[in-house]
């Protein structure tokens, strides 16, 4: 058994590759996809005894050895006819105008109203609507593809849910810093012969992921 504690990102960004990969190289070994609960990864690493967890990079104790992974943007998710959006092109960077008057849902695992983005707003005399909050990005994903609120999402897994739920991708108005990801685990485990195997087909897994960049979804726009 190999217990893994990340966001519900992970299940579309990880699990249905590793999935496959285990099933052709180590069909013996169980994964578990396990919660992690924000703002306390530490406690939830020791308290869930996962072998690993997948979070943005943070300080963490001495017992604890980290790895970088990638780097994630984001993009402003709309559903495909939101009339707000009907004249934007696909991949074009969404005017101020429009990001602050939609309302928009949260991802918000804690309840908050606010997120980095609305900081980055602040700096600039700027404010959005936030109207709604979920506990999980999916939870983004479905509200705004049945309704006309817009929402962010990490660029890399609204590049891969944007066609099963009929949505188009937008940069931005405003620069919002980049979330570096993390694999990190307990020091004890390090040279476990199946933990050091499974965190490197994990980590293989999730480096391309750092290729994905608003740079692309730009060009989209602008061939």
């Amino acid at each position: 058994m190999f217990r893994i504690s990340a966001a519900d990102f992970f299940c579309d960004m990880l699990m249905p590759r590793l999935g496959d990969l285990l099933s052709r190289k180590a069909p013996g070994i169980r994964a578990q996809l396990l919660d992690l609960v924000p703002r306390h990864h530490v406690e939830s690493l020791e308290r869930q005894q996962a072998d690993l967890a997948l979070l943005p990079d943070t300080d963490l104790p001495d017992w604890m050895m980290r790895e970088p992974l990638f780097r994630s943007e984001y993009a402003v998710l709309a559903r495909r006819g939101n009339p707000a959006t009907k004249d934007l092109r696909h991949g074009e960077r969404m005017p101020f105008d429009i990001f602050c008057s939609l309302p928009h849902v949260l991802f918000a695992p804690h309840g908050d109203l606010t997120a980095q983005s609305d900081e980055a707003l602040a700096k600039v005399g700027r404010r959005r609507r936030v109207v709604m909050t979920v506990p999980v990005f999916s939870g983004v994903c479905r509200v705004v593809s049945e309704s006309d609120l817009i929402g962010l999402l990490p660029l890399q897994l609204a590049r891969k849910v944007q066609p099963v739920y009929g949505l188009d991708l937008f940069v931005p108005p405003i620069a919002i810093d980049p979330i570096q990801l993390i694999g990190v685990w307990h020091r004890k485990a390090d040279t476990a012969p199946m933990a050091a195997w499974m965190r490197q087909q994990i980590f293989d897994i999730l480096r391309p992921l750092d290729r994905i960049d608003l740079r692309g979804l730009a060009k989209e726009a602008n061939p």
